[in-house]
């Protein structure tokens, strides 16, 4: 994890909270659980669906790091507080801290320099890529995840889209042979029924009119 200094020099506040947000990533993923995306044939609405079952201890898990490290930050940043003025401040940190929901603004809080890299498409792409594994506990978050901030870089999303909709044709078409048949075996019914009713009345006329050449 500390080799990639692709986007940081791992030297800077910024380049040290880069690859600190990369690893809380990484281990906060261990708490997402099976997910079942196979009715999702719009992106959006998939992105949306992975943030909101990520977990509430994949949340719990940044919501808690984001304060740690919001607080650290204003030790390194100015480190010249009263007792009452680090109280004052971390209750303003902790407020704030509880009035945040989702994944990604924890990330933004714990690095704003990852909206380089990282967004909602993006972020979803991890969930999805380990939501259904067995062995959680290490999920490496890599480059070629976070290579840019590009929603055509969500592969397996991507997939599991067209996955979808090609079930989804399938089904279809094959409803759509099974109703023709049901419709055209009715057709047949109603046709042999109306004939046989037809031919019934003809009967019925024919015996009526040999009656009468009798009388």
């Amino acid at each position: 994890l500390l080799t990639q200094t692709d986007y940081c020099d791992g030297v800077t506040l910024d380049g040290i909270c880069d690859h600190f947000l990369r690893m809380i990533l990484e281990r906060s993923m261990k708490f997402v659980p099976k997910l079942n995306v196979s009715n999702y044939v719009n992106k959006d609405e998939l992105v949306q669906y992975l943030h909101e079952n990520a977990g509430n201890r994949v949340e719990s898990t940044l919501r808690y790091w984001s304060f740690m490290i919001q607080v650290m930050r204003q030790l390194i940043l100015d480190r010249e507080y009263s007792l009452k003025q680090f109280q004052q401040i971390l209750k303003i940190i902790k407020d704030q801290n509880l009035q945040m929901n989702g994944l990604l603004p924890f990330c933004f809080e714990i690095n704003p320099e990852c909206e380089k890299y990282l967004n909602d498409s993006i972020l979803a792409e991890y969930i999805l890529s380990t939501a259904n594994l067995d062995d959680k506990k290490f999920t490496i978050l890599t480059t070629s995840i976070l290579s840019t901030n590009n929603d055509n870089n969500t592969p397996n999303l991507n997939q599991v889209l067209i996955n979808n909709i090609e079930r989804i044709e399938k089904l279809q078409n094959e409803l759509n042979i099974t109703t023709t048949k049901q419709n055209n075996s009715t057709i047949e019914q109603i046709t042999t029924t109306i004939q046989e009713q037809n031919q019934s009345e003809d009967n019925t006329r024919q015996q009526q009119q040999g009656n009468n050449q009798r009388y």
